[in-house]
């Protein structure tokens, strides 16, 4: 079943948002804006930045505060991972990851890509450490790219990252918070894009161990595969299933319950099923490049920005409920590069764009 932005709608947010200044602005990476308790989080070249919701005010400055990467290195990407009540912050720089508490005050964790440690180092590099080819020959730089929490069947928490190679990297977290070093998983050989659980999409909150999607990560990668993994252990990943070429890369997933949610860079969001990888549904959200996605903690909801400036919000084809447009606007000459819901009821819609030197929110005006 395919939904058009213009098939249903349904006046529930205030089109006209709340804009504040921010500085500095936000670098042009996928889904560059998230939440972690009363902040949010999005990455500037030189560092993460970190947004109180209570500092949000019409017209006045947003209090921007800045957590540079140690040692100093170019930020490439930064998410913000809730777990409980507190959570991590994960930064990928030019050489690997730094892994922070959720206010950034205290490095945790630290590592090396094997690709970058081996150049350091003066080795000589073989096979898949010998770079990152694009089919066409050429080859770039090492990243890492996506991150998520996941809840492995074995009930040990794993902090789970992409890279460049299309390597997937499993660190689990022991009973005192410390982060192993990885274990390295082959299920791609292109580029991730992104990555989600079901336990992210609900913003690290607690999901029963019945629910389909509790101990399963989705990854994708630049190619538009998408893989779903079961999560054993720290130390076992399995592929369960797979999604065939697209095509067309994912740049934001989510699970909720037996759903697979993936936004499209070609601007459609397609809905499968979480183990049997049917298409369900497919959304036309945007017309142009889909730049992020995020999905209400608590309510069957996604928003979603693009390249032209749009931002649109649905609720999604679950339990039997069609598709409704709760909020179509356009930010005009920006390019979208961040949404996440917000507030304290999660209701808010916060979206912030490459370049651009102010924050947006979006509010409800019914109960949603």
């Amino acid at each position: 079943e395919v939904y058009k932005r213009k098939a249903r709608m349904a006046s529930s947010y205030d089109p006209k948002p709340l804009r504040a200044p921010m500085k500095p602005s936000p670098i042009a990476d996928y889904s560059n804006l998230s939440l972690i308790g009363q902040q949010m989080v999005y990455a500037h070249p030189r560092a993460a930045c970190l947004v109180s919701t209570s500092s949000i005010h019409v017209g006045t400055h947003v209090d921007v505060r800045k957590a540079e990467p140690s040692p100093l290195e170019i930020v490439r990407s930064v998410r913000a991972l809730p777990h409980g009540t507190s959570g991590y912050i994960v930064m990928s720089t030019a050489s690997g990851i730094q892994v922070w508490d959720q206010s950034c005050a205290r490095q945790l964790f630290q590592w090396m890509l094997p690709e970058v440690k081996k150049v350091i180092q003066g080795e000589s590099l073989q096979g898949e450490m010998a770079g990152v080819h694009n089919g066409v020959g050429e080859v770039y730089a090492p990243f890492v790219r996506g991150a998520a929490l996941c809840l492995a069947r074995n009930g040990s928490t794993n902090l789970c990252f992409g890279s460049s190679s299309g390597t997937l990297y499993v660190s689990e977290v022991d009973q005192s918070g410390r982060i192993q070093e990885p274990t390295p998983f082959f299920g791609h050989s292109s580029p991730i894009t992104c990555m989600s659980t079901e336990y992210q999409s609900h913003h690290g909150r607690h999901i029963a161990d019945k629910s389909p999607g509790s101990h399963l990560l989705a990854s994708a990668d630049e190619a538009g595969n998408i893989s779903v993994w079961l999560a054993v252990s720290g130390d076992e990943y399995k592929v369960l299933s797979s999604i065939p070429s697209a095509s067309i890369p994912a740049t934001s997933l989510a699970i909720r319950h037996d759903c697979l949610i993936a936004a499209r860079l070609n601007g459609i969001i397609q809905v499968y099923g979480l183990k049997d990888s049917k298409l369900r549904a497919e959304i036309v959200a945007h017309s142009r490049w889909l730049t992020c996605m995020d999905i209400h903690p608590t309510k069957d909801i996604i928003v979603s920005g693009a390249e032209d400036g749009t931002i649109n919000m649905w609720t999604l084809p679950i339990h039997n409920h069609k598709v409704t447009n709760l909020l179509s606007v356009t930010w005009m000459h920006a390019a979208v590069t961040g949404v996440t819901f917000c507030g304290s009821t999660f209701d808010d819609l916060a979206a912030v764009a490459y370049d651009t030197d102010e924050l947006r929110v979006y509010k409800p005006l019914l109960p949603t």
